[in-house]
């Protein structure tokens, strides 16, 4: 990435001088833009555009900047939304959220026919698809800058798309499928997930919050994905099973990715938490993306397993993410370390990273999968505390990294 030589932020962007929301909107957009930018320049290297190919650099840097980037993203989306027509607002959101499994897309192809693009009959060869009926998936993708037609139905990868290869040949990836996914970072066979297991079970969301039967359940396997697929067990199970093997190693990389870690300190156990704890003298508990696998009523029961074979002055971390109210009032945050955080300025919404934030749509999915859910502050307290721990103190950190919530026994 090339230096930027030269670049000054503009000056005099004052908000408050302006009286209209979609004015202060704009500003923060171009004043919040010109600080990443500046934090670029500072650093000799230049922000990444849609053309620019995904690299560990580009990675890193968006990463690094992810919090400077946030308000203009957040102020950006309202802007959006206030320009826009409810209707093609609403309806675009839904009809591209409602797009098959990409597994028929090939972006890897895409990346091998470099910046001239390939046809759309192309691209269909590949999977023996219709070309009219993927041309017009493609299309609609780059309606949202993901893909990019340069000509009549030629399209080619950008820095979106391009995040959704894997890296290997797409003859390895169609005489050996099960292991298209082996040895990458999990995004693709998330990707492909969502278009197939998650976007069949979001289709009986509604029936299932309707239906009496359902409408209150907390069980694992009454969710919605349970109804779709026509099962009694719950995800979990059903994934466990031989026939679903692929689906099964698929997921696996998709939550772990090929990041591995070891330490000597540390041996793995394998046990049922909802179980009786064998270790009665812990100093420390930890659990990481456990709480929004489970209902309140399955949470509680294996957080008090932990509580009832703690000492006095056991800790309990948890380590997930909390999902932020969307008003500006919460004095329950305000009474714990680390529970406030700094509001962002009218008309934005009062935290921007909720922008960039995946816990609102992971909460609709952990509903749709297993009838669990993202928890609020309130609703972490209100699950502890049942539990017999009370919420000292909260770790927040810069994303993509999840707050720790420090705890100890009542």
């Amino acid at each position: 990435m090339a230096q930027r030589k030269g670049y000054c932020p503009r000056k005099g962007y004052d908000a408050l001088l302006f009286e209209k929301p979609h004015e202060r909107c704009s500003v923060y957009v171009v004043k919040n833009l010109d600080r990443v930018l500046c934090l670029c320049a500072e650093r000799g290297v230049t922000y990444p555009t849609l053309e620019v190919p995904p690299s560990p650099e580009t990675d890193d840097l968006q990463i690094e900047l992810a919090a400077q980037a946030a308000p203009a993203i957040a102020a950006a989306y309202q802007l959006i939304a206030t320009l826009q027509h409810s209707q093609p607002y609403l309806v675009g959101d839904i009809l591209c959220g409602s797009l098959p499994d990409r597994s028929c897309v090939r972006p890897r192809r895409l990346t091998r026919a470099g910046s001239k693009g390939l046809h759309v009959n192309d691209i269909a060869a590949v999977r023996k698809v219709d070309p009219k009926k993927l041309g017009r998936t493609i299309r609609a993708l780059a309606t949202r800058h993901v893909f990019e037609e340069i000509s009549p139905d030629v399209f080619r990868n950008n820095r979106i798309s391009a995040g959704m290869c894997t890296g290997k040949p797409v003859q390895e990836m169609v005489q050996t499928p099960d292991d298209r996914w082996d040895g990458t970072n999990g995004s693709a066979a998330m990707i492909s997930i969502s278009g197939s297991l998650l976007l069949k079970s979001a289709g009986s969301l509604v029936d299932n919050v309707l239906d009496p039967a359902t409408a209150l359940s907390e069980e694992p396997n009454e969710s919605p994905f349970s109804r779709a697929y026509g099962t009694e067990l719950s995800w979990y199970d059903w994934l466990a099973l031989p026939e679903h093997k692929f689906e099964l190693k698929r997921f696996g990389i998709a939550m772990g990715g090929r990041t591995s870690r070891s330490n000597d300190m540390l041996a793995a156990k394998a046990h049922d938490f909802f179980e009786e704890q064998p270790i009665k003298d812990a100093a420390v508990f930890v659990t990481r993306y456990t709480t929004h696998n489970w209902s309140d009523k399955y949470a509680k029961k294996y957080l008090t397993r932990l509580r009832d074979v703690s000492l006095p002055d056991t800790k309990l971390i948890v380590i997930d993410d909390i999902q932020d109210y969307l008003c500006r009032e919460s004095e329950r945050a305000d009474t714990i370390p680390g529970g406030a955080k700094s509001v962002a300025p009218a008309p934005l919404l009062p935290y921007p990273e909720t922008a960039t934030s995946h816990a609102y749509s992971m909460d609709l999915l952990m509903m749709t999968i297993a009838n669990c859910q993202e928890r609020t502050l309130d609703q972490f307290i209100a699950l502890l505390t049942s539990a017999g721990w009370k919420l000292e103190r909260i770790y927040r950190f810069e994303s993509p990294l999840p707050p720790q919530l420090i705890c100890s026994p009542l």
